[in-house]
């Protein structure tokens, strides 16, 4: 639903009154919607910085080990 967007949410921090569908003035957007809405955006932003560090954490650690490995074949391998 649209309502639940990034986009909406950040407008609803924005404006003092809603819009219906035909651009006509709706209802006002009360503050305790404005604040569930910054709520809303400041918990889907560290949810989002939470899996970035994740995912980047994880790359490193396959980085250091496709290293590691690669020093112990040089180290231990076979030469021909």
């Amino acid at each position: 639903m649209h309502t639940k967007s990034n986009r909406y949410l950040q407008q609803t921090q924005r404006v003092a009154v809603r819009v219906n569908l035909d651009g006509t003035p709706a209802q006002p957007v009360l503050d305790e919607h404005r604040t569930r809405a910054a709520e809303v955006l400041r918990e889907r932003h560290k949810k989002k910085a939470a899996e970035q560090k994740a995912t980047r954490e994880a790359e490193q650690a396959e980085r250091r080990l496709k290293d590691k490995l690669g020093q112990l074949a040089e180290k231990f391998g076979r030469s021909r």
